[in-house]
């Protein structure tokens, strides 16, 4: 969808629900966020990004900040590391708004991979370029 079609169809909805348009297409991280959370919002962000969508991560909706918001679908992804039924009915409470499509909660606990590997071979690069923490 070209930039022009993009605002024509959701820059209304955008204004109100606070979303600034600056930072598109920017992966941002919180400080507290574990290896494997960072990797998963990566890989959703590099998913919209192939399909051509328009992202922004640590976005504030209302009273509660996402992780990732697609702002072509307004759908909103939330990486949850320690998922349950109670942070999982928050998480839809929190982000729930009229201009809001979908909220979608991936649970890394479902997710059946081996993050220790991944977190070897992330330390591995860090060692071998000089980027020690």
């Amino acid at each position: 969808m070209s930039w022009n079609t993009f605002l024509r169809k959701n820059y209304l909805k955008i204004k109100r629900l606070g979303i600034d348009l600056r930072g598109l297409n920017t992966v941002k991280f919180m400080k507290g966020e574990s290896f494997p959370h960072r990797f998963v919002k990566f890989l959703i962000c590099h998913a919209l990004f192939k399909r051509g969508h328009r992202f922004k991560t640590e976005q504030q909706i209302d009273n509660a900040i996402c992780d990732v918001i697609d702002l072509d679908n307004l759908v909103i992804y939330e990486v949850e590391t320690n998922s349950n039924p109670s942070t999982m009915r928050r998480k839809l409470e929190d982000f729930y708004h009229p201009f809001i499509e979908d909220i979608i909660i991936v649970s890394l606990k479902s997710l059946n991979f081996d993050w220790r590997t991944l977190s070897e071979i992330c330390e591995q690069i860090e060692k071998y370029y000089g980027l020690i923490r």
